[in-house]
């Protein structure tokens, strides 16, 4: 079992259904895991900005926790809005990177 297989069964185990992600590198492992784990699936955005966005939407309308992964590096500094959004409205979001 891979690590990645672990985080993507601590998604499901935490009704975390739809994951917002963006391919890298460094981010494919856990990507495939999270198609591999029943229960979970992701949507893939056209960039880590309008993931971030989405999961946190996603959290406000559901209710939820939201979740967006990237890769690493630039990837990851394109979710900073998402982020701020989420942070300063109290949004229950899980931003994964790398």
């Amino acid at each position: 079992m891979k690590l990645s297989d672990v985080v993507a069964a601590f998604l499901a185990e935490n009704s975390i259904k739809h994951v917002f992600a963006i391919s890298g590198g460094a981010s494919l492992h856990l990507i495939h895991s999270i198609a591999e784990t029943p229960g979970t699936s992701f949507v893939c955005p056209q960039h880590e900005q309008a993931g971030a966005m989405a999961a946190d939407a996603y959290a406000r309308v559901t209710g939820g926790i939201g979740c967006a992964v990237a890769t690493s590096g630039p990837g990851a500094t394109n979710l900073v809005t998402g982020i701020c959004s989420s942070y300063y409205d109290s949004v229950p979001v899980l931003y994964l990177t790398g």
